[in-house]
């Protein structure tokens, strides 16, 4: 199960992006699998098997925070705690592949695919591109020409 509170969209309303959630209260929930922004468009959050990767740019730098110390402006999130290993075959070249591998895979274990559904995904990345949100605004409104 897929759980959120939040949108993108929402910042568009009002020109901020308040918090909707605190990262504590999700504090010890085993399994917890979660993305989002950092309120105020201050970074990211990742939260991988219950641990915090909160990463924030500074300066030409960036910092990584592992407290639950923070709000989210939208997150996504589900409990999981076992997961179905299947391998996937080398001809999963790019994007693409993987999307119909994974939608193949889910429906083949009797996942509903028109809803959204957690999946983990194992083994050493060639390339990451890395995002973490920042506002550049200035104190201004954000609209889509700061995203």
């Amino acid at each position: 199960m897929i759980e959120y509170i939040g949108a993108q969209k929402d910042i568009f309303k009002t020109g901020k992006a308040n918090s909707v959630i605190s990262l504590e209260s999700l504090a010890n929930r085993p399994g917890l699998f979660a993305v989002g922004p950092i309120e105020g468009l201050d970074g990211e959050i990742t939260i991988f098997d219950s641990k915090p990767y909160i990463t924030k740019v500074r300066g030409k730098d960036y910092i990584v925070d592992n407290t639950l110390k923070h709000g989210a402006f939208f997150l996504v999130w589900t409990e999981q705690t076992k997961w179905q290993d299947v391998p996937v075959p080398a001809t999963v070249k790019g994007y693409v592949d993987l999307q119909q591998f994974v939608k193949a895979q889910a429906q083949a274990a009797g996942i509903d695919v028109t809803k959204p559904f957690p999946f983990l995904l194992a083994g050493t990345p060639s390339e990451i591109k890395w995002h973490i949100n920042v506002d550049r605004t200035e104190g201004k409104p954000i609209t889509n020409d700061y995203l």
